[in-house]
């Protein structure tokens, strides 16, 4: 993935813009709506663990290719390893 310089540039700052929105996305830990969708069996996993789950993939797929999460242990992210 991205094997010459300036696609890697390209790919870096594509994942500075929109891992810190998705990973807002999931929403709140203790939403009432989760709460709801869990209970009617809409949703398997919580918030939370859907978060985790996500993050686990995107920070074992950019290790994999040598890319870097920035902002990650900011408001605008979650911690990273």
């Amino acid at each position: 993935m991205a094997e010459c310089p300036e696609e890697r540039a390209h790919v870096q700052l594509a994942l500075e813009y929109w891992y810190p929105r998705v990973a807002r996305s999931f929403g709140p830990a203790a939403a009432e709506g989760n709460k709801q969708h869990r209970l009617f069996h809409l949703k398997a996993k919580t918030n939370e663990e859907l978060q985790e789950d996500w993050q686990a993939l995107v920070q074992s797929t950019c290790k994999s290719f040598k890319f870097v999460l920035i902002g990650c242990g900011t408001e605008d992210a979650p911690a990273c390893d």
